[in-house]
């Protein structure tokens, strides 16, 4: 192995245990430098072995060694490179918005302010301040927020979500992106008290599923008590992490969110994967329809809605089906990562 390359492996692996060290501590720097020893001697070993099967001279140790922690080391440098090109692109460079669409079919008129469950408290106080200019005006207010359930109606609906679903989860996810969880209490009784919950509840959600999704082959989704506890695990993940290695996932996890509000197809994918679908569209569907129709039969001639982001496209279609006068008239984007260290 010549110098140069050397000189490129150890810059890299020494730069990035600097990293890890001051990131993380000794112990982090201790476990990298191992992991590159087991690695080391897991791979020359079974070099080793396929030399002898193919009856070829294999090399010898110090020259492996040379030849893996150069392999490594670049191997390292694109990862972060990317990683950092992902973090810088989607975080400062093009970061996410979500659209305030006014749309009328000329008798009513609807503001539509499409929403993430955690983002900035800038973003909510830009909402906020809409909903108040709105309201000025003698608006009413349509907010999204399933209503109170049944014990019993929890736990299926848990189950057949496999997923804990606490009311202070997004409180708790939001402490691992840097963000607020949505508070729709600052939305409330601005200028006037015309604020209207336009949801269902949790008893109305899974008597829908129960009788339109769940076959009798399916009931036992409803009794399964192994449930993942999400809650649970992003608190222990908070505990475990010191204020370095947090700013580090944060980090992450903005670009991340960021990415994901803007690649509809990656989002639809990714809740394919690890929701159950048939509950899934009854949450979106139905709701869809009860928005939509709270909108068509309401006397209120001006509507301001706040609603999750993927609820907009198919309560404007619904709209459109009702009356094809509905038309978009404009659209506002606000960021919804306003300050990435926020």
């Amino acid at each position: 192995m010549n110098e140069p390359k050397n000189l490129i492996s150890f810059s890299i692996l020494l730069t990035i245990s600097l990293a890890i060290f001051y990131i993380s501590g000794w112990m982090s720097f201790l476990e990298f430098y191992i992991l590159l020893a087991l690695y080391a001697v897991i791979f020359y070993s079974l070099q080793s072995l396929w030399y002898y099967l193919r009856n070829k001279t294999r090399n010898n140790f110090k020259d492996f060694v040379e030849y893996f922690l150069y392999r490594t080391s670049i191997l390292l440098a694109v990862a972060l490179l990317l990683t950092g090109s992902f973090i810088s692109y989607h975080t400062f460079l093009n970061p996410a918005t979500l659209p305030l669409y006014t749309l009328t079919n000329w008798e009513k008129t609807v503001q539509f302010q499409t929403m993430s469950h955690i983002a900035s408290r800038a973003f909510y106080l830009q909402v906020q301040a809409n909903i108040y200019a709105a309201k000025q005006d003698d608006w009413v207010l349509f907010f999204e927020g399933v209503r109170p359930w049944t014990a019993e109606n929890e736990q299926k609906f848990n189950s057949a979500l496999w997923i804990d679903f606490a009311p202070w989860l997004y409180d708790n996810l939001s402490e691992l992106y840097w963000v607020v969880a949505q508070d729709n209490e600052m939305f409330l009784d601005l200028v006037n008290n015309k604020d209207y919950n336009i949801d269902l509840s949790i008893d109305d959600i899974i008597k829908i599923y129960e009788e339109k999704w769940l076959s009798s082959q399916k009931k036992w989704l409803m009794q399964n008590d192994e449930v993942v506890d999400i809650n649970s695990d992003v608190i222990k993940i908070l505990s475990e992490l010191n204020p370095r290695e947090l700013t580090v996932i944060r980090s992450f996890n903005q670009a991340f969110l960021n990415f994901i509000i803007k690649n509809e197809w990656f989002r639809n994918t990714m809740l394919s994967l690890v929701w159950n679908q048939d509950l899934f569209w009854v949450i979106i569907d139905e709701r869809n329809e009860v928005l939509a129709d709270a909108i068509i039969n309401s006397e209120e001639k001006n509507i301001f809605v706040i609603y999750w982001l993927m609820h907009f496209d198919w309560v404007y279609n619904i709209l459109l089906a009702s009356d094809t006068i509905w038309k978009i008239t404009s659209t506002k984007e606000y960021t919804i990562i306003t300050d990435p260290g926020e």
